[in-house]
């Protein structure tokens, strides 16, 4: 099966298949209220949330895929084809833009090719600073006790995890995406994360943060009641989504195929109940 050789977003070739279905643009006033560059390639958006009810919350969101995007540059072409194309990791911002607003008051965001030790440490510090409770999204690629950063980098690896302990007292949840990312899960606890959804080995579940990001926002409070629900319905709809048995069957599997070789998330936990 030739399936599962891209790790971000394959929900791309969807978007050239069913015509029908509407395309991830650029948020408008709607979701951001302002964005501020704070260097270069980071930047600070202010979401426009409706805070009723609401827990105060930050992000780092970071997408960083050139392999992905190489395959998908001729789909990106003619899905945007009245403006320049767009990358991927962009249309990645996009695309889960509305659950982040509704989520997070701000978002700190390191561009696609700009996404280094250095301006993932800066990224850290401004959000520890701020002494409110923050999460921080990885959708990048992984090798063993190492985060892939842009091209032209060197990884991100437990060395400079480690030199990070005991730093990172506000960070409440992180979702790595990349694989191998479980064998970081151990340094990211020491230097402070509460919660840690990664994957063990090759990753081929693309799909679970999309279905974990509103169920996290409607439990704030209780990371593992919001994995819990995503892993145990995540089958279920995607068996009963036309989206997405279609859209798997695009790429080339079944949906029990796909389901065979894409386990959800480990999911650890220091300071909440571990989800059973």
């Amino acid at each position: 099966m030739k399936l599962f050789k891209i790790s971000l977003l394959p929900l791309l070739l969807t978007f050239s298949i069913f015509g029908c279905l509407s395309v991830p643009h650029a948020p408008s006033r709607a979701f951001l209220k302002s964005t501020e560059e704070l260097r270069e390639g980071v930047s600070l958006h202010h979401m426009n949330k409706d805070a009723t009810g609401l827990a105060h919350r930050n992000l780092i969101f970071i997408a960083a895929d050139d392999e992905s995007e190489k395959v998908y540059t001729g789909y990106l072409k003619k899905v945007y084809p009245l403006r320049a194309t767009p990358r991927l990791e962009e249309v990645a911002w996009w695309l889960y833009a509305g659950d982040i607003r509704d989520a997070y008051d701000d978002v700190i965001r390191i561009r696609y090719d700009r996404f280094s030790t250095e301006n993932l440490e800066f990224a850290l510090k401004v959000m520890e600073q701020r002494g409110v409770p923050y999460d921080l999204t990885l959708l990048t690629h992984g090798v063993p006790n190492n985060v892939v950063t842009s091209v032209g980098y060197p990884l991100f690896s437990w060395q400079e995890l480690d030199r990070l302990e005991g730093k990172l007292k506000h960070l409440r949840l992180l979702f790595m995406q990349g694989c191998y990312g479980t064998s970081l899960v151990a340094d990211w606890e020491r230097a402070g994360a509460k919660v840690v959804l990664s994957y063990p080995d090759l990753n081929r579940n693309f799909f679970f943060y999309g279905f974990f990001l509103p169920q996290l926002r409607i439990h704030q409070e209780n990371a593992a009641l919001a994995y819990r629900i995503t892993a145990t319905t995540i089958a279920g709809n995607i068996r009963a989504s036309a989206f997405y048995t279609r859209l798997i069957a695009a790429l080339g599997a079944t949906v029990d195929e796909y389901l065979q070789v894409s386990p959800n998330p480990n999911f650890d936990a220091v300071s909440a109940p571990a989800a059973p």
